[in-house]
């Protein structure tokens, strides 16, 4: 089953014992593991990846198939703004730190596939 098919099965009520959410999330536990190492040393993955699964309850509960938008794409939003959010709750770094530090890395990464060392 798609992950379409099991929002709009869940968004019709018809996942009383959170059967389907479960099945959402193990469909897509890998994209939120991915997302979560993009923030890695700012938090501990663990945490990231529970603030993801709010984020995914956030994205079943505001997505609507009619705009046309793959659900994992709209997902994709708020799981990132959770685990921001909680970077940002946790007071380890500022955004501004979070942000410079992310840039940082894309320097490294660009300067690195360049110059190969």
């Amino acid at each position: 089953m798609s992950n379409e098919e099991i929002v709009c099965r869940i968004q019709s009520g018809g996942d009383p014992e959170g059967e389907l959410m479960t099945q959402l999330w193990e469909q897509n536990r890998a994209f939120v593991i991915k997302l979560a190492r993009r923030y890695r040393g700012l938090a501990e993955e663990d945490d990231l990846v529970q603030e993801a699964f709010f984020g995914l309850l956030q994205a079943v509960r505001h997505w609507d198939p009619e705009n046309g938008v793959l659900f994992l794409s709209y997902a994709g939003y708020w799981i990132q703004a959770k685990m921001t959010r909680s970077i940002d709750r946790s007071g380890v770094t500022s955004i501004a730190m979070r942000q410079s530090i992310q840039k940082y890395r894309r320097f490294l990464s660009k300067y690195k596939s360049e110059h190969g060392t």
